[in-house]
């Protein structure tokens, strides 16, 4: 038995098919905005953190050259004075221990905002 397509069938296929093509356009468009968005806000987060790690360690290199900078001075007084106290010698080695391990370069790397 062949079933004939009258015009009620037809606007009906025809009403699903837009319907279905709609959802799936709607779904598809916000996929897209909703990658872009999730993106946006995950570079924003990484910024964030990348500055506050560069101004942690930032400090923390300031604080090692302002202790550095206090033993050299600290030495360079009591070289002056060419007074050494007690244990001095045994200070003298550790200090020039902690000048090779801290000898080292920090390259400090700034984030660049992306347009």
């Amino acid at each position: 038995m062949k079933k004939r397509w009258t015009m009620r069938r037809a606007l009906l296929v025809l009403c699903i098919a837009s319907v279905v093509f709609a959802l799936l356009l709607q779904t598809f468009l916000f996929h897209q905005s909703l990658r872009r968005q999730i993106r946006a806000e995950s570079i924003s987060d990484h910024e964030i953190s990348l500055n506050k790690m560069q101004t942690d360690l930032s400090n923390f290199i300031h604080t090692i050259h302002l202790d550095l900078t206090t033993r050299v001075n600290l030495v360079q007084n009591f070289l002056k004075t060419k007074e050494l106290p007690v244990g001095f010698k045994k200070k003298l080695n550790e200090f020039a221990a902690l000048l090779s391990i801290t000898r080292s370069n920090f390259h400090l790397v700034t984030v660049k905002k992306q347009k």
